[in-house]
């Protein structure tokens, strides 16, 4: 028994139809950041370091956003100074 086309049947040939339209993501409008208070980072970073989990803590410096109102008191906090410290420590950036 053969498998495969059988004679004077050809298989179906796909052809590109100008009626199709590619669908295309469109574009993120806005992104809504979140603002965090220096007192919720610092609870968050020292909530990381003992769990000594230093990659998630890594991530979520690296995550806070550079423009909030408030990021001047945030990177002067003592307990993100020490987390940052630590992540780099951890990475072997001295």
């Amino acid at each position: 028994m053969a498998v495969g086309p059988t004679e004077g049947k050809q298989p179906p040939t796909e052809t590109f139809s100008p009626t199709h339209q590619i669908i295309a993501p469109s574009p993120i409008l806005a992104v809504p950041t979140l603002a965090f208070s220096a007192a919720q980072v610092e609870i968050v970073c020292k909530t990381l370091e003992d769990s000594g989990d230093i990659e998630r803590l890594a991530r979520f410096l690296w995550s806070l956003p550079v423009a909030l109102p408030n990021m001047h008191e945030i990177l002067n906090c003592e307990a993100v100074l020490r987390a940052r410290a630590v992540v780099a420590y951890h990475v072997g950036n001295f």
